[in-house]
């Protein structure tokens, strides 16, 4: 959705700039003063198009990635299924994801994943998908949450489950 919204708002600025220009130079080639007149007119439209993208990617979307984190900080603990299908049943080991609010994390050495240890981690805001990065800000994984839970790589993480 935001990506249409985004297409939308630069098509239409574009197509208003491009109309404005158009008339400004057949203004200035003509020298007639309302269509010059209507050109600037016209320039408010990609002007405002302009403010609501820089507004939506200066204000808004850095605060509700912010909220995001926030929601999703805490202490994860893998879930593995005993027999490696998806059953309420589930053998759960010690192994710990613990996502601070600031952008760093924490990581178990967890069978069927590929890293441990720490790093930093960013959220995709809108659609939740995060991403966990290496120290040299290399991909270790992405991650999908859903309801106190976060699969990564096929691995799902429960906050606040219990260890046993």
């Amino acid at each position: 959705m935001e990506g249409i919204l985004l297409i939308g708002l630069i098509s239409v600025g574009g197509l208003g700039l491009l109309t404005a220009l158009a008339f400004l130079f057949h203004g200035f080639v003509k020298k007639r003063s309302e269509n010059v007149k209507t050109g600037f007119l016209l320039l408010i439209l990609p002007g405002i198009c302009a403010a609501i993208i820089f507004w939506w990617y200066g204000a808004i979307v850095p605060e509700g990635k912010q909220r995001t984190q926030m929601q999703l900080s805490g202490t994860y603990v893998a879930v593995i299924p005993e027999d490696g299908t998806d059953t309420e049943e589930m053998l759960t080991g010690c192994y710990k994801l613990t996502l601070f609010p600031d952008g760093c994390f924490k990581l178990d050495d967890t069978p069927g994943l590929s890293y441990s240890g720490s790093g930093t981690w960013d959220t995709e805001w809108i659609d939740g998908q995060f991403v966990l990065y290496a120290p040299e800000k290399t991909i270790i994984a992405t991650g999908m949450p859903s309801d106190y839970e976060i699969t990564i790589n096929g691995v799902i993480f429960r906050k606040s489950a219990p260890c046993q």
